[in-house]
């Protein structure tokens, strides 16, 4: 389940606004809405809603098969709170996608890296990072990053 907070929604134009990415099976999805202009109903609000996968990939060789539904949310069950009409409170709504992926295809998906133990003769030193280590190779540090270089 992907939820989202979509604030200033009376500022809605025809221009997509995204959510931030939020990452399911490895790949990046984001929330896109924005406001249908359409001649007749100027003064109306009507709401464009797209759910979208890896966007950025220069590949057109992969595929993600998933059933996703996609809805607002109702808020006027939510304690103390009056949503006008029922979607909208405080110009903002919350939009939920709900993604089941059922197939991936044409993407290399690798194991996740587990730095959390050392591998002998690649980990060098733990780097301790938020009171946790994180065992690490300096050369592989300092090739990618100029304060490690210097370090």
């Amino acid at each position: 389940v992907f939820r989202w907070e979509c604030d200033n929604v009376s500022k809605l134009t025809s221009d997509y606004r995204h959510s931030p990415d939020a990452f399911f099976v490895d790949l990046p999805w984001y929330i896109s809405v924005y406001r249908v202009c359409n001649d007749n109903t100027s003064n109306v609000l009507h709401l464009g809603v797209y759910l979208t996968c890896n966007e950025e990939s220069e590949c057109d060789r992969w595929k993600v098969e998933h059933d996703s539904t996609i809805s607002i949310v109702h808020r006027t069950n939510e304690k103390n709170n009056i949503a006008i009409p029922g979607f909208v409170m405080d110009d903002k709504i919350i939009v939920e996608a709900r993604i089941k992926v059922t197939a991936v295809a044409g993407i290399d998906r690798f194991p996740p890296l587990d730095f959390t133990s050392p591998v002998a003769g690649i980990s060098e030193f733990p780097l301790i990072v938020e009171g946790k280590k994180l065992y690490v190779c300096k050369q592989l540090l300092a090739m990618h990053s100029p304060v490690f270089a210097t370090m």
